[in-house]
């Protein structure tokens, strides 16, 4: 019979060798979704900085086979889409409604957006906050810790975005977990911003809509809240876990 720590070491290399392929796997679609995407949008159009930005985080991503990188990758561009997704749909709103309009994309519109973003990509992904307007955007016991000790970080001195790897335990799949700050930019003080830079009609709807609302009274460039994105990670017979 072979030493048990050669079958052990067997598992070990063989359960690396799935995780990074199934992560390769995922950064490859995803960004061979991308371009194609691109290749569509007709002659003449020029993708977005950000998309363009998140497509060579995938391929730059990919050289490697770490299945850490690869979710990273994934995961860091999924959320820089998302929120470029969403300030182009506020930017819309607001240009046809005013600033009303944003209360609309800010509250339910957002939430509906990011829910169908996360099942596009196959992935996790929403907006978490410790001060919150939506109730679902509560954070959980993992989101929580890491939001509390950088809540007093700013756009000036901005915190990076926190990822890590989550090993299977107790019968839950393997997964990447990452965590990008949200700062509050000019075009969120209409809705998030102190008293007098809140419009009354803006107000007057919050207060209506959102009668328990903890989501104003931020400065300029404040921290927010952040993007949550939990991508998963091979099983140890190679295979993809469930979601």
């Amino acid at each position: 019979m072979k030493p048990r720590w050669i079958v052990l070491l067997v598992v070990y290399i063989a359960a690396i060798g799935g995780m990074a392929w199934y992560s390769r796997q995922k950064a490859v679609d995803f960004a061979r979704e991308e371009r194609h995407r691109i290749e569509t949008l007709g002659a003449g159009v020029t993708p977005t900085i950000g998309r363009l930005s998140a497509m060579n985080e995938i391929f730059t991503g990919n050289q490697g086979n770490d299945p850490e990188t690869q979710a990273e990758g994934i995961a860091s561009a999924a959320s820089r889409e998302l929120m470029s997704r969403l300030a182009a749909r506020l930017q819309a709103a607001i240009a046809e409604q005013g600033p009303v309009g944003a209360v609309n994309i800010c509250g339910d519109e957002a939430q509906q957006l990011t829910m169908a973003y996360a099942a596009e990509r196959g992935l996790n992904v929403r907006r978490v906050a410790l001060r919150t307007r939506n109730p679902l955007n509560q954070p959980d016991g993992y989101e929580r810790p890491w939001m509390e000790g950088v809540a007093q970080s700013n756009a000036e001195q901005p915190v990076p975005a926190f990822g890590a790897l989550i090993p299977a335990e107790n019968g839950a799949p393997a997964e990447y977990r990452y965590l990008a700050p949200i700062y509050l930019k000019p075009l969120c003080l209409t809705c998030h911003g102190n008293a007098d830079q809140v419009p009354a009609d803006v107000q007057a709807v919050l207060s209506e809509r959102y009668p328990d609302d903890q989501g104003t009274g931020f400065a300029l460039g404040a921290f927010r809240g952040a993007v949550s994105v939990r991508v998963p990670i091979a099983s140890e017979g190679g295979g993809e876990t469930g979601e």
